[in-house]
């Protein structure tokens, strides 16, 4: 059973977020699937992709994912097959949330603001300190 790597569990994630998993070795090759569901037993199907090689795949245009609240996050799930066509148990499901503004976006913004808010702070100080030496 291939194990999960990102998105962790919990993780806020664009709407065409990555998905990355530990490879599993057979010497008849192995190809993997990968679903996403509405809910955590599949039974509403979001996207399935089959026979894909790699250990990572990236949704397209097409397949972008509607942001999501925390009540209802999209569960994901990958299963390998040999190519004497055996398949493996689907791995542990793991939920995440689409956002259109992921924790990445939202924290470098709110680095930026903070360093616009220190820069006028530090203007404001030069130019009282300036103004009362003239007064």
């Amino acid at each position: 059973v291939p194990a999960l790597l990102l998105p962790a569990t919990g993780t806020k994630v664009n709407q065409q977020p990555s998905f990355g998993w530990q490879s599993v070795t057979d010497p008849s090759g192995v190809t993997y699937t990968l679903q996403i569901g509405a809910n955590a037993d599949f039974t509403t199907m979001i996207l399935q992709k089959r026979g894909l090689e790699a250990t990572k795949y990236t949704l397209t245009g097409p397949e972008k994912l509607p942001s999501t609240k925390k009540e209802s996050p999209y569960y994901w799930r990958v299963k390998a097959v040999d190519g004497a066509t055996n398949e493996s148990t689907w791995s542990m499901p793991i939920s995440f949330q689409v956002s259109f503004f992921p924790d990445w976006a939202k924290n470098t913004l709110m680095g930026m603001g903070a360093v616009v808010i220190v820069l006028f702070i530090f203007w404001l100080g030069f130019w009282l300190g300036r103004r009362s030496a003239y007064a």
